[in-house]
Formats: structure tokens, sequence, C-alpha cells
């Protein structure tokens, strides 16, 4: 099968997360009872189809073997990742993206900070069934200042040029695939319409990333048969909430 028609098809650009298997196991993967079990976003894809993905413009890991699995970037797009990509990585990515369209946006300073509010334990039944127990919970933290080490895991601080340039922000946002994003949005259009001095705002910015490790992970129920990554359940079993406070100064 050509690997550009097969994801040509909607219902395979719909899908979220691929997992690499023999010819084989992609053809009669379905008729194994547990298959019923895997979250909608899942398609399971050849070698062949996956050179299919790079030759229409797919940014890709730089190794791809049979039990790998790569998923969708969470927002960036014609992206994958594989299940090495962590949620530091994603928050990383993302701050800089932020700081970029920041600085286009007159931000003479910016301060930012990560820090885990949450921690579950993510457990996967027979039947794919999602359970989230909660470790720990760091609810409302920005208002107050504690002494635990894993609260803060990211921080950054930026200082920009003066001078505000709403459009190039527009551009950048839609090129990285955040033009969507809602903290993009509200900045964006507060600085088109009422510009402002500065701007404090604590926000979740895990979910993304979080929804889809949850789909990825529905793969255990047929991690045997899919000939999975052998750290690959221990990659998906905790789930984490991050939220970013964002201090911001303005030209």
């Amino acid at each position: 099968m050509c690997r550009r028609n097969a994801f040509a098809q909607p219902e395979v650009n719909n899908k979220s997360v691929f997992p690499v298997v023999s010819n084989e196991r992609r053809e009669n993967y379905t008729y194994y009872e547990d298959s019923r079990y895997l979250d909608s976003k899942i398609q399971p894809i050849t070698m062949t189809e996956y050179q299919g993905l790079i030759d229409s413009g797919y940014s890709v890991p730089d190794i791809v073997n049979e039990g790998t699995v790569l998923m969708r970037h969470p927002y960036r797009p014609n992206t994958l990742v594989d299940s090495n990509y962590t949620l530091m990585a994603f928050i990383q990515e993302k701050f800089c993206d932020y700081a970029v369209i920041l600085n286009f946006l007159g931000a003479t300073n910016q301060e930012l900070d990560a820090k885990i509010t949450k921690r579950q334990t993510r457990e996967i039944s027979a039947k794919g069934k999602i359970k989230c127990k909660t470790k720990f919970s760091l609810k409302g933290s920005f208002n107050r200042k504690t002494k635990e080490k894993s609260e803060v895991c990211f921080k950054m601080t930026i200082g920009g040029k003066e001078g505000r340039k709403c459009d190039a922000a527009e551009k950048y946002a839609k090129e990285v695939g955040l033009a969507d994003d809602p903290f993009v949005r509200m900045v964006l259009t507060m600085q088109k319409q009422k510009p402002v001095k500065k701007i404090k705002v604590d926000i979740v910015v895990s979910k993304e990333f979080e929804d889809l490790i949850d789909a990825a992970a529905t793969l255990s129920v047929m991690g045997s048969a899919f000939n999975l990554e052998g750290d690959f359940k221990k990659k998906v079993s905790t789930r984490d909430e991050i939220s970013i406070c964002q201090d911001l100064t303005f030209s």
C-alpha cells in the first residue's frame, strides 16, 4: 500500500498516535479482542507508511524502528515526536515560542516560572480505562511560597526590545501552531486593541501534552501484540499538571 495514499484517508488524518508495527500486525491487529480498547486517536502504521509521512513533509525523530510509538506534536504542525519526548521538552519549546511572540508584542521583560501543581499516577486497566490517582497537589501555589524543590521545574527571564509588531506576532504564532492557543489569543487581542504595561497570568499549559499521552497510554493493553519498546508503560505511568506564572512588562 502506498504510504501517501494511506495517510490521505480522513480517518487516518484525524489520528494522533502511531505505533510503528510490522506489515502483519498492521493488517491483522483489529482481530485481537483487546484492540477495541485502544483510544480512537491511535492508528498503527508500517515503516513504509512512516516513510510516506517523511515524503509528504513531516518533521520526524532521527531514529524510528518497529516498536516506536510516534505522536503528533502537541501543537506544532506536520511534526511527529516519539515516546522519548518529555513534558519538560514540551514546556521548554512552548516557553521559547511564547517568548518570541511576546517579544514581537513589545514585552521588555518576561519572567516565566513553570511549576508542577499536581502529580498523578496514571493506571491503565486491561480494558483501556485510565484512572489517575493524585500523589500530591500544589493548587494555589503561586499565591504562597513553598520549599518543595519539585514545584519549580523551569524558569526563564528574557529582556526584549521596545516596539510592538502585532502582525509579526500573529504570523509566528500561526507558523508554530499557536494561533489558537488561549494565552496567545488573549495577549494578541489585548495588545492590538488596548495595550497594557503589565500582565501577570497563571495558566495550566500541560493539558494538550497529557491528553496526547492519555491516548497513547491505552497502547499498554496491546503492548505485547505490537512489540512496543520495553519501557513504554513506565514512560506513561506519571501524569503531571504544570502551570506557568508569567510576569510581563511591555513597552
